[in-house]
């Protein structure tokens, strides 16, 4: 029964994705793209594009749209079964913001355009405590400051510098 419900849904997403790139007139034609549903503010994200069977030359275009501020991301002329992944900066934000990601495409007097909304979230925030002298922890005894690296074995030398 599971197995009839998978192949079920596969099929109605597959024919839901060939609806819609033959709708438009662009006979035989899908595409896939895909981008993180939630991107982090100031940051380079990936976006990838794919166009399989085009039937006639075509424009791809995908922009994002931050408020009233269009970005395009990518902008290319597909003629032959195309694949690209490409990194983008996205934009910075304050405050958590829905974009929307455009793709559109065009031919020879037919066009398709789909939009899909994102959420930008502002980059989280690390706190650095630097001080004159090491921080302990009340009870624990003095001792000499060191730095940990990240697999590291030199970090685990103590300094000449100790504090008591």
């Amino acid at each position: 029964m599971a197995l009839v419900l998978r192949v079920l849904s596969a099929a109605m997403f597959a024919s839901a994705v060939l609806l819609t790139a033959t709708s438009a007139g662009l006979n035989e034609m899908t595409y896939a793209v895909t981008v993180s549903s939630r991107l982090t503010a100031g940051i380079q994200e990936t976006l990838c594009a794919h166009v399989q069977n085009p039937t006639e030359r075509i424009s791809l275009t995908i922009t994002l749209t931050v408020g009233s501020t269009n970005s395009v991301i990518l902008k290319d002329t597909v003629s032959k079964e195309y694949y690209q992944c490409i990194n983008f900066q996205v934009p910075t934000v304050l405050i958590r913001t829905i974009a929307e990601i455009q793709v559109t495409l065009e031919g020879q007097g037919a066009s398709m355009s789909k939009k899909t909304k994102v959420v930008i979230e502002p980059p989280g925030f690390i706190h650095i405590v630097q001080t004159d002298k090491p921080i302990y922890k009340p009870g624990q005894a003095g001792g000499c400051p060191m730095s940990v690296h990240a697999g590291s074995v030199e970090a685990l030398e103590l300094s000449a510098g100790c504090y008591n």
